[in-house]
């Protein structure tokens, strides 16, 4: 499990679910790797494991993207009308993987389009919104929506 994916599912946790132990781990600010990395001792690696069982979270990936493939994924949207449902029926998503073009001719039907809907419908904002188009131009208008939306 990644850093950053362990602090977002730390801060998820309700504070009355940890130990003191759990506690003073997690508010002493070090990194935490993984609970097998051979550099954290014993002790915190049993903590650690102990966080992690408590969670039974982990992240959901959605990818909106007519083409490409990615590990680990929850869900493939390869239509704008598919990426929307998925957007509406199971978000919020905690990271986005969004292309431009999304196979479509229709301007309007695109990462772009998605990400329109998104700054009006921000309760279905997922944490993260990587781009993955190859589409200069298209990244470039994704790129000013999301500086609005993420201010």
């Amino acid at each position: 499990m990644q850093p950053k994916t362990m602090l977002k599912i730390l801060k998820r946790l309700p504070v009355e679910t940890l130990s003191n132990a759990e506690k003073q781990f997690v508010d002493s600010g070090i990194e935490i790797i993984s609970s097998n990395d051979k550099s954290l001792s014993v002790k915190r690696q049993i903590i650690l494991s102990d966080i992690i069982k408590k969670c039974h979270v982990s992240e959901r990936f959605l990818v909106i993207d007519d083409l490409r493939i990615f590990d680990n994924v929850t869900s493939y949207a390869r239509t704008f009308e598919d990426g929307i449902s998925e957007l509406k029926n199971n978000g919020p998503w905690d990271i986005l993987y969004l292309d431009h073009d999304l196979g479509s001719v229709d301007d309007e039907k695109t990462g772009y389009g998605i990400l329109l809907f998104l700054e009006q419908n921000k309760n279905l904002l997922p944490e993260e919104i990587i781009l993955v188009s190859a589409n200069p131009v298209g990244v470039k208008r994704m790129k000013q929506i999301l500086e609005k939306i993420y201010q």
